[in-house]
């Protein structure tokens, strides 16, 4: 059977290797030990490149999207979420005072 070119060059840019880096106390115990993946480099050089191609237009896509961009996080939009449900939650509560007061 005749492999693509294409899926061996992926097959090896997906290619990891791992290494386990000691941090403290007992060596021998496996928890002591936090794993490490070694990327290609060339994959890693090619995913810079596209990422360079692409990052003007991905800051385009929609300015709510804050995981992966640079310098933005997704705790961001978790504060605007609480900002918004706080505002919703005060006229609801304005509101019904209104309404109770008409009645």
């Amino acid at each position: 059977m005749n492999k693509n070119p294409n899926e061996i060059t992926i097959n090896y840019l997906r290619k990891r290797r791992i290494i386990f880096i000691f941090k403290q106390g007992d060596p021998k115990n496996i928890n002591n030990y936090r794993p490490i993946s070694i990327n290609n480099e060339l994959e890693r050089i090619l995913l810079k490149r596209i990422l360079g191609e692409i990052e003007h237009i991905w800051n385009h896509i929609t300015p709510k999207q804050m995981g992966f961009r640079k310098g933005l996080d997704t705790r961001i939009s978790v504060l605007e979420l609480k900002k918004s449900i706080n505002r919703l939650r005060n006229a609801l509560t304005l509101s019904t005072i209104k309404s109770l007061e008409e009645l």
